[in-house]
């Protein structure tokens, strides 16, 4: 008999990357104001920018909160799943053995990501941090050569 795999497994094997996570997480938000390593270093949002906080308002049952600060928060629990039991399940094998899921996958939060610019910006997740570490080292460069 094939002993399945739970989400306890999964922590149980790895509660040392998952607690250096949380940790970044925490002290991340609230040393620098923003989680986001993405966003810290280059200024602008990542294409999961949002997430903690669709998942937040979903939480809460607040759907349409959710859906307005990431439109695809779902499709991580559903890949998280696919990946964590594509050993257990044929059909979750052959799912993560698609080359057309991926593609999908990858077309969407690309496509999501792009949308978002368009609709979105300024508004919050899609707004610029200008304390980023790239937006001061281009400062820094226009102060050294008097473009400023």
């Amino acid at each position: 008999m094939k002993i399945i795999r739970t989400p306890l497994t999964f922590i149980n094997k790895n509660w040392a990357i998952l607690m250096m996570i949380l940790i970044y997480l925490t002290s991340a938000t609230l040393l620098l104001g923003e989680a986001c390593i993405f966003k810290i270093v280059f200024g602008v949002p990542c294409p999961a920018c949002g997430f903690t906080r669709a998942w937040e308002h979903f939480f809460v049952l607040d759907f349409k909160g959710a859906f307005e600060y990431h439109p695809l928060f779902w499709l991580f629990p559903v890949v998280f799943i696919i990946i964590l039991y594509k050993d257990d399940f044929k059909l979750l094998n052959r799912i993560y053995s698609c080359m057309a899921f991926w593609i999908v996958v990858l077309v969407s939060v690309v496509g999501c990501y792009i949308l978002r610019w368009i609709f979105v910006y300024p508004n919050e997740p899609m707004d610029l941090n200008r304390d980023s570490l790239l937006f001061t080292v281009i400062h820094l460069f226009k102060k050294i050569f008097g473009l400023i």
